[in-house]
């Protein structure tokens, strides 16, 4: 549901703010939820899903890769309630990672 989905963005935020001081929203060309950066460098591009599927994986994809071009980076994942892939897209990778993983790395 969308407030399961609310909580998990939430928790993954709490979790990011412990870590660093500046996170920020992606909002140019699409919308990715955490820009985590420390002293002003990149340090993560999250997006957060409850539950990936072929209906949102396309709108959650398209905005973790606007971002992740925005800022020329590489790498990027997904945190979703308990799913875990890895998706390569040209030369662009995206870990899918579980919330239980997310919160223990």
């Amino acid at each position: 549901s969308d407030e399961d989905g609310r909580r998990l963005e939430n928790t993954v935020f709490l979790h990011l703010r412990r870590k660093y001081k500046e996170i920020y929203y992606y909002t140019e060309k699409g919308e990715c939820n955490f820009i985590a950066m420390e002293r002003g460098k990149l340090v993560a591009i999250l997006q957060v899903c409850h539950t990936l599927n072929a209906d949102n994986l396309p709108r959650e994809l398209n905005g973790l890769m606007a971002a992740m071009d925005f800022f020329a980076e590489k790498q990027g994942k997904i945190v979703t309630l308990n799913q875990t892939d890895f998706i390569q897209a040209g030369d662009r990778s995206i870990e899918v990672v579980g919330l239980k993983e997310f919160l223990e790395g």
